[in-house]
């Protein structure tokens, strides 16, 4: 799963929009908020894409694409059986 809340951070900080994100994965903005919140998941293409955008290291890129407890990271505020 995706850490969110990392991800948002990185995007902010590097000053980019998310619509020229989504243009630059060859996504609607649609998909990318839904990839950013987990609703869907990102392909390899786009990960290795974002990596690029943000100048992430591998390290980093574990830490926010293969997060293994992001329950409390991720953006949306609605929580499952709420």
């Amino acid at each position: 799963m995706t850490n969110s809340k990392e991800l948002e951070k990185l995007i902010h900080d590097s000053g980019l929009k998310k619509i020229f994100i989504a243009n630059q994965l060859n996504i609607s903005i649609v998909s990318l908020l839904r990839k950013i919140n987990n609703q869907n998941e990102f392909k390899q293409s786009e990960i290795k894409a974002l990596c690029k955008l943000l100048n992430l290291n591998v390290k980093q890129m574990g830490q926010i694409f293969f997060a293994n407890d992001v329950e409390n990271n991720s953006t949306s505020n609605i929580k499952e059986g709420e």
